[in-house]
């Protein structure tokens, strides 16, 4: 094994998931139409385009229904895979996204209750609250 195999991965890793998540956020798709665009893209990539040289030139020395095995699971995972990388992307999207329409908090008021309502969730949320997360806007 490698000397830094873990920092190898880890960029490999990053990059792939990075790629993966710029797709499907910037996806003009939704729902299960880019969950199957993405499945079937992950298993083209992974397992499709990684077993071809096995069929090629394995399949007389691998056991009997090893390759359709390999198949079967790199299916398996994408399928599970697929799903929670458009929710997980799309729901860390809109956390990102969701602001507050606070523009300015009285010092003295401990809630304002107007003032305070989160735009999309209708959460009242506490004035500190509503000031670290102008601070956090601010560039």
């Amino acid at each position: 094994m490698p000397e830094d195999f873990l920092r190898s991965f880890l960029i490999f890793t990053l990059c792939a998931g990075g790629t993966l998540s710029y797709v499907i956020l910037r996806s003009r798709w939704h729902g299960w139409t880019l969950v199957a665009a993405i499945f079937v893209s992950m298993y083209g990539i992974s397992t499709v385009a990684s077993q071809v040289e096995s069929v090629a030139f394995l399949s007389n020395k691998l056991p009997q229904g090893m390759i359709r095995s390999i198949f079967v699971q790199g299916a398996i995972a994408a399928a599970l895979f697929a799903p929670l990388a458009v929710l997980g992307a799309r729901q860390v999207a809109r956390y990102l996204h969701s602001s507050t329409d606070v523009a300015c908090c009285p010092a003295k008021a401990g809630f304002a209750p107007l003032a305070s309502r989160h735009p999309r969730r209708r959460i009242r949320l506490p004035v500190h609250v509503l000031r670290l997360l102008r601070r956090l806007e601010k560039p």
